[in-house]
């Protein structure tokens, strides 16, 4: 089975980095996990990508994984399709880097889809 292929060997990579494997979420993690719902979203919106992004390269996917879901569960990105579009692309990314490629298309998918306005029926 490929997909418990994958996992054996970023367990075994995991441990050969002790750096990487004894990464503990830091103050911005913390600082996100008690931000007041519904305060600032735009600051908490800007943070999440930031913290995603940095996340990314450092190598915490998972924690990199988790600030892009709540990126696209932001209220503030149901009207702006295109950086919802490029929320899920990252996304995408971050889950190849996993291996979890699955999870990855699912998620190219879901950019594609919302990367463009939904049509509201009008004439343009």
């Amino acid at each position: 089975d490929r997909h418990a292929i994958r996992q054996r060997y970023w367990a075994r990579s995991l441990l050969g980095w002790p750096r990487i494997s004894a990464a503990r979420p830091n103050a911005a993690h913390r600082a996100l996990d008690i931000w007041p719902e519904g305060k600032n979203e735009n600051n908490r919106l800007d943070t999440l990508e930031q913290l995603a992004r940095c996340a990314q390269m450092g190598g915490q996917l998972t924690e990199a994984i988790r600030a892009w879901r709540e990126v696209i569960a932001s209220p503030l990105l149901r009207e702006d399709a295109r950086r919802r579009g490029e929320a899920y692309r990252a996304l995408a990314t971050v889950y190849a880097l996993q291996g979890a490629w699955e999870q990855g298309i699912e998620a190219r998918r879901a950019a594609a889809a919302r990367s463009h306005p939904e049509p509201t029926g009008e004439p343009t």
